[in-house]
Order: structure tokens, then C-alpha cells, then sequence
């Protein structure tokens, strides 16, 4: 198995914005987390500044169980979890009927999808957002990950975000978009499996839920049929 980190983390420069946004955490009514690494930039901004995260008034709300347990080692207490885990889960989990005149945060990357600040809004919370990172793709790792496909050294790939997709398939090739096409190839949740699709390439595992252990079971269950469709295998076509 290889562990290849497509991209990575950047904090991004303090902002007068910023400080009022997490100067004003004991104010919210709201604190919607979307990301392991948007709760860790929050918690260090948040410590620097003196603002405690335990004991907030604020209903906490992660996008999913990894959010959900780097929410709680900052001190967070996670009042909810949606059914769906990625934005449009969020907005389901949150109900507009609640969100008039809601106070709420929304601490993100620099560049977030706009389907729930969209939402929150429309539902009539005030909301402000803050970004506190960006993504951006590693070049080594990518080449590194992209010469492996192209010499046949991996039989799956597992995508867990848009950005780690994008950071691959920027740099492929001829032969190795076609050796692309010869694996399987797995996305953690929707999102991801639309980058993918957007890539050229439509993934051949996504879980019905956004969790690491459905992806395992998912991914096993698509290589044991694609084992048996193989010449020979029991079951399998010659």
C-alpha cells in the first residue's frame, strides 16, 4: 500500500476579518465545521487569540465523524451529524426553518464550495464565513503517484477530496491517463466522485456513506468481481 499526500495545508495570512470572525465565537448561535483541517486551523487561531472552544454556546455541527472527533480533541462539543456526509447533507442536517436570524460561522479554505453559505443564507441566518487555509497540490507526490499508475505498480486508487483529484490528474499523460482507466478506481463521497468524473474518469467505487470503513468494504467487494471476471478465475470468463 502506498500513502501518497497530493496536497497540502497552508495557513492563510491573518486578516483583521479573521479576527473579528473568531473573536466573535462566543456570540454565534452556530459553528458548522467542514473539515478535519478547518477545525485544526480554528482551534491554533482560535488559541492564539485567547478564545476558549469549550463551552461555547454555539450548536456545533461537523460534516462527519472525522470532523466530528478533531472537533472534539479542540474541546468542541458535536451537537449533530447529517445523514449524508458533504455539504448538501449539511443543509439537509440543519433545516431551514431554524436558521432565521441564526448567528452563524462557517470556517473554511480559501476556496469552498458556495452551496452552503448559499443555503444558509437563503434560510435567512446571518452568516459570515472565514478562511483560514488553502489547499495546494504537491507536484513531487503527484508525479510520484502518476509514475506508479503508468508502470502498473497499483491495482487501486483511493481519492478522499476534489483537491487531491485535481492535484493528480493536472499532470497526466497519454499513457498514463490510459493506465488510469485500467485501475480501480475509488472516491470517498460524492464531491470526489464528480471531480473525478470532470477528470475523465468515472470512479468505480463511491460508498453510499462518506466513511472510511464503507470505502474499504466497497473497494474489497469491486476487487473480489473484478477478480472473478478475470480469464480463469473461478466464476470468471476464458
Amino acid at each position: 500500500m502506498h500513502v501518497v499526500p497530493l496536497i497540502r495545508i497552508e495557513p492563510l495570512p491573518e486578516t483583521p476579518e479573521a479576527v473579528q470572525a473568531l473573536r466573535s465565537l462566543p456570540e454565534q448561535d452556530l459553528l458548522v465545521l467542514t473539515s478535519a483541517n478547518a477545525v485544526r486551523e480554528l482551534a491554533a487561531r482560535a488559541a492564539a487569540l485567547g478564545v476558549a472552544l469549550d463551552g461555547l454556546r454555539a450548536r456545533v455541527i461537523a460534516v462527519g465523524p472525522a470532523t466530528a472527533e478533531a472537533a472534539r480533541a479542540a474541546g468542541l462539543a458535536v451537537d449533530a451529524l447529517p445523514k449524508r456526509y458533504d455539504a448538501e447533507g449539511l443543509v439537509e442536517a440543519l433545516g431551514a426553518g431554524a436558521l432565521r436570524g441564526c448567528r452563524v460561522l462557517l470556517p473554511r479554505a480559501e476556496r469552498g464550495r458556495d452551496l452552503l453559505p448559499d443555503a444558509l443564507r437563503a434560510a435567512g441566518a446571518h452568516t459570515q464565513l472565514v478562511a483560514l487555509y488553502r489547499t495546494l497540490p504537491d507536484p513531487v507526490a503527484g508525479a510520484r503517484l502518476r509514475d506508479l499508475v503508468a508502470r502498473g505498480e497499483l491495482d487501486a486508487l483511493i481519492f478522499a477530496s476534489p483537491s487531491a483529484v485535481r492535484a493528480f490528474a493536472d499532470g497526466l499523460d497519454g499513457p498514463t491517463r490510459a493506465a488510469f482507466q485500467r485501475v480501480l478506481v475509488a472516491a470517498l463521497g460524492p464531491v470526489t466522485a464528480q471531480a473525478l468524473r470532470e477528470a475523465g474518469r468515472t470512479p468505480d467505487v463511491v460508498p453510499a456513506r462518506a466513511e472510511l470503513h464503507a470505502l474499504v468494504e466497497a473497494l474489497a467487494e469491486a476487487a473480489r468481481n473484478a477478480a472473478g471476471r478475470r480469464p480463469g478465475a473461478p466464476g470468471g470468463t476464458s
